[in-house]
C-alpha cells in the first residue's frame, strides 16, 4: 500500500510539473479558454487517487485516467499523462496481449492530441514540424518503453506462475506417492504379521491337546510378531503426522541384513525355508534394498497363505552386477491348512509388489509351476561395489550354498 501511495503521489506530481512548465504562449490551441484552477486541481487529485485502486480494478482505473488525459481536446493547457502511463503499465502487465494492445492504442491517441497541441499559433510550418517531430519521438519512446516493460513483467509473472504450478503439482505427486508407499507398507505389515500370527494360533490350537509343549513357543512367536507389527504401525503414523519434507530414512530392519530374522519367523510359523546366495554382493540403493526385502516378505506371505503349514520355500539371491536377481519358489506344504491365511488375503499383494519393482527400475515375473508350486522372481538394478561388511554378503556365505 505504501508503494501505491508513493506511486500515485509521484504520478500526480509529474503531471503538475508538466502543466506548470509546458503552459507557455505561442500554441494555437493553447490560446483557448483555460480551465479554472479548481478544476485542474480536482482532475489531478482524481487521477492520482484512482491509482490507489489500480491493483483491484486496473481496467476501470485506466478508463478514468484516459478520460482525464483527453481533456487537452478542450483545454490544451492541461496535459496529464503521468497517471495514464501508470494505469497503462498496470493493465498491460496484468492481462493478456489483447487488453494490453487496446491500452497502447488508447494511450497513443492521447499523445497524438498532444502533438496537435504543439502547433505554433502564427503558422510557422517549419517550427511546427520540428516541434511535432520532437514531441512524437519523445512520446513514442516513452510509451514504447513503458509498454514493453509491462509486457516483460507480464511474461515474468506468467513464468513464475507456471513454476509455482509445477511446484505444487510436484508436491501433490509426492504426497500421492508417499500415500501409496504408506499403503504398501501397511499392506506388508498387516499382511505379514497378521498372517503369521493367525497361522501360529491355528498351529497351537491344533497341537494343544496332543503336544501342549509346542503351544508356548507359538504364543511367544505371536507376541513377538505383534510387538513388531505395532512398532511398524507407530512408525508409519509418525510419517503421516510429520510436517517435514525430508523423506523418511530406510530402517535397518528393512535391509537385507534382516533376512535371517524374517526367515526365522517364517520357520517358526511352520514353513521350511532355505536361502541361497550366489555371486559377490554389491551395495544397493536403499529403495532397491527395501524392494528386494519386500519381494521376499510377500513371497513368504503367499506361501503361508496358499501352500499352508509345512510349505517348502527356496529363496535365491543371484548377484549378477549390474543386476540382482531375487527368486522365491514355494511348493509342498499342506494346502488344507491354508484356509485361515487365504481369508486374510487382500488381493493386492502382487499388484503392489509389481509397482514397487517398477519404481526402482526392475522387472517382476510371477506364475505357477508345473509341480503345483509358485514362483516370484524380481530382477533389480545394482549400484557400486559395497564397502566392507555389507548385509547379506556377510550373513550368508557368498557363492553356492544354503542357509
Amino acid at each position: 500500500m505504501i508503494i501505491d501511495i508513493a506511486l500515485a503521489v509521484g504520478a500526480g506530481a509529474f503531471d503538475v510539473f508538466i502543466f506548470v512548465t509546458s503552459n507557455e504562449p505561442g500554441n494555437v490551441l493553447r490560446s483557448g479558454n483555460p480551465l479554472p484552477r479548481a478544476v485542474v486541481v480536482a482532475l489531478f487529485c482524481v487521477g492520482a487517487a484512482a491509482l490507489l485502486f489500480r491493483r483491484r480494478w486496473p481496467r476501470q482505473v485506466f478508463v478514468i485516467a484516459w478520460v482525464i488525459s483527453m481533456t487537452p481536446v478542450v483545454a490544451p493547457d492541461l496535459q496529464p499523462f503521468g497517471v495514464l502511463l501508470v494505469a497503462m503499465f498496470t493493465v498491460s502487465s496484468t492481462f493478456s496481449l489483447r487488453p494490453a494492445a487496446v491500452t497502447l492504442v488508447a494511450t497513443s491517441i492521447v499523445f497524438a492530441v498532444e502533438i496537435v497541441n504543439t502547433a505554433p499559433a502564427h503558422g510557422d510550418v517549419a517550427l511546427w514540424i520540428g516541434r511535432a517531430f520532437a514531441t512524437f519521438f519523445f512520446d513514442v519512446v516513452l510509451v514504447a518503453l513503458v509498454w514493453i516493460a509491462a509486457r516483460l513483467r507480464w511474461r515474468l509473472a506468467r513464468r513464475v506462475a507456471d513454476i509455482e504450478r509445477r511446484r505444487r503439482a510436484e508436491i501433490d505427486a509426492a504426497i500421492r506417492a508417499e500415500r501409496t508407499s504408506v499403503s504398501r507398507d501397511l499392506h506388508d505389515i498387516i499382511s505379514h504379521s497378521v498372517s503369521a500370527m493367525t497361522l501360529q494360533a491355528a498351529g497351537a490350537k491344533a497341537v494343544m491337546a496332543d503336544q501342549p509343549e509346542r503351544v508356548r513357543p507359538a504364543l511367544d512367536a505371536i507376541e513377538q510378531t505383534g510387538v513388531q507389527a505395532i512398532s511398524e504401525l507407530q512408525r508409519l503414523l509418525q510419517v503421516l503426522r510429520s510436517t517435514s519434507n525430508t523423506p523418511e530414512p530406510t530402517r535397518a530392519r528393512d535391509r537385507l541384513s534382516q533376512l535371517p530374522e524374517l526367515i526365522e519367523r517364517a520357520r517358526q510359523a511352520g514353513q521350511q525355508v532355505e536361502l541361497e546366495v550366489t555371486g559377490d554382493p554389491c551395495e544397493l540403493d536403499p529403495s532397491v534394498e527395501l524392494t528386494c526385502y519386500r519381494v521376499i516378505q510377500e513371497a513368504l506371505n503367499n506361501a503361508s497363505r496358499h501352500a499352508g503349514e509345512g510349505a517348502e520355500v527356496h529363496i535365491r539371491l543371484d548377484w549378477l552386477p549390474p543386476r540382482l536377481r531375487t527368486s522365491v519358489i514355494n511348493g509342498g506344504g499342506n494346502p488344507g491348512t491354508a484356509g485361515a491365511g487365504l481369508a486374510l488375503s487382500t488381493g493386492h499383494g502382487l499388484i503392489g509388489l509389481a509397482e514397487r519393482v517398477q519404481l526402482v527400475g526392475g522387472e517382476l515375473e510371477t506364475g505357477p509351476l508345473p509341480d503345483g508350486g509358485f514362483r516370484i522372481e524380481a530382477t533389480l538394478p545394482v549400484s557400486a561395489p559395497p564397502p566392507d561388511g555389507l548385509a547379506v554378503g556377510r550373513d550368508a556365505t557368498p557363492g553356492d550354498g544354503t542357509v
